[in-house]
């Protein structure tokens, strides 16, 4: 789960890259929404594997990007 959870955050910080070398410096709501799921996917295999610290901590940077992410939806 680790592997598919770092696999996506490294997608998404090529979209962003790729959406911001086009003179768009906005914040892509792909991005956002594929590194909120790549840390949610970090979290859930952290508590898995009993690495607490690490997952309470990508839990932080999960509330984080969520908040992002359903901004940039504008729900919130």
């Amino acid at each position: 789960m680790t592997i598919i959870g770092l696999t996506l955050i490294a997608v998404a910080w090529i979209i962003q890259l790729v959406s911001t070398t086009n003179e768009n410096h906005k914040m892509h709501l792909l991005f956002a929404g594929l590194y909120t799921i790549g840390v949610l996917l970090l979290v859930i295999d952290g508590y898995l594997t009993g690495a607490t610290t690490i997952a309470s901590l990508n839990l932080i940077s999960l509330v984080g990007s969520a908040f992002v992410f359903l901004k940039l939806k504008k729900i919130v």
